[in-house]
């Protein structure tokens, strides 16, 4: 069925960016088409049954409608194109649906939450039946289907969106799971089972949507981007002719698709001038070319070949790093003197550092620095990682 679908969307190989927008679009539809299927029949077996918890369910399959549609909206909000008001594009749109639709879900829970515990407080009988029996049990395979769908899709275009869509479908088969067994326990108990693994489906309905909510904050308040993606773009910098090395990126969320980064890209300072804009020009293509994200780069000169210096910046380092791993150092650069030798560099400290743990790293990377030759001071920038 997977193929099929892929086939009807014509999906080409490798996967393009056009291609990979037709597939979370794809993605999004179908769920939301089997969802409604999934909630359609749960509320009958709910009706039929009785059961809260079946109901809960319902409820919480009602929820994957909603996100499966913003899904394929964002897709092709991400593919929309900037306009004159909105020059980063559209994506964070996104976002702001995804905020309310979260809100929406966790008001959900409380509902159902508040239901069940009222059923616990006043039991009423479940009536188990083959038909809700029957409606559940398939409601279960309808999900593990879903789930490899979404996987499938995830893995053909590396989308974190759609794999964590997989993840949830492949929870919510648990979830119908435990109402399956509140179905079942009717038949032997009147104790109300029902109304307790009601509250958990409601609990579980609401810490989804709490969990979309804050991951959706999060994205919209400029979290830390993905250390992977950041690392890419580094070893596909380091690789083309004339940069040498890369520091001080930074990447800025404007929604799905619309990433845009900044970075200081070190060539040899004895390169043409015009020579290294050229070269990073043809990283920048490069890296929009491969990883979507429009790139800006600043040139830093550094001394490449001078052995007396390249021996000073190793055993620099090596001191930097000998005081905290995490630490990082670029644009070296040396004053001789007669009786002092100036070292002038930046020290990147990991962000998240309180002020004092930070003071502390510096005094000691000057303290141990000049330990290895009395001559040495240290004319330190010290400054965060912002990825």
């Amino acid at each position: 069925m997977t193929r099929l679908l892929l086939r009807l969307i014509k999906t080409p190989d490798p996967i393009n960016k056009a291609a990979r927008t037709r597939i979370g679009v794809l993605s999004g539809v179908v769920g939301a088409v089997v969802n409604i299927f999934l909630v359609s029949g749960k509320f009958l077996a709910g009706s039929m049954s009785g059961s809260v918890a079946i109901t809960a369910d319902a409820m919480n399959s009602l929820s994957d409608v909603g996100s499966a549609l913003i899904s394929a909206i964002g897709a092709k909000l991400a593919d929309k194109e900037a306009d004159a008001e909105h020059p980063f594009g559209h994506g964070r749109m996104e976002y702001l649906v995804t905020v309310f639709f979260s809100v929406v879900v966790c008001f959900m829970g409380v509902e159902i939450g508040k239901s069940a515990l009222g059923r616990i407080a006043a039991p009423e009988p479940v009536r188990f039946a083959l038909v809700p029996f029957a409606i559940v049990t398939a409601s279960i395979f309808g999900k593990v289907w879903l789930g490899l769908f979404y996987r499938k899709l995830g893995r053909l275009t590396n989308a974190p969106a759609i794999l964590a869509a997989s993840a949830d479908s492949f929870s919510d088969t648990l979830c119908s799971g435990v109402t399956l067994i509140s179905l079942v326990l009717s038949l032997f108990t009147s104790f109300p089972a029902d109304g307790y693994l009601g509250v958990l489906v409601a609990l579980f309905i609401a810490w989804n949507g709490l969990k979309l909510l804050l991951e959706t904050l999060n994205s919209l308040m400029g979290e830390r981007p993905t250390g992977e993606l950041a690392e890419q773009i580094t070893v596909a910098l380091r690789s083309c002719d004339g940069i040498v090395g890369v520091h001080d990126m930074m990447l800025h969320d404007y929604g799905p698709g619309r990433i845009f980064a900044s970075a200081h890209a070190e060539v040899p300072s004895d390169m043409d001038v015009v020579v290294s804009h050229e070269a990073v020009d043809a990283a920048e293509k490069l890296i929009f070319e491969q990883f979507g994200v429009a790139i800006v780069l600043h040139l830093d000169p550094i001394q490449c070949n001078d052995e007396r210096i390249r021996a000073m910046y190793e055993s620099v380092k090596a001191a930097v790093k000998l005081v905290d791993r995490r630490l990082e150092l670029h644009d070296f650069r040396v004053i001789d003197g007669e009786k002092r030798i100036n070292l002038i560099f930046d020290l990147v400290i990991p962000s998240g550092c309180k002020p004092a743990e930070s003071a502390e790293l510096e005094r000691r990377v000057r303290d141990d620095i000049t330990v290895l030759d009395e001559r040495y001071q240290c004319v330190m920038t010290v400054e965060y990682s912002y990825v």
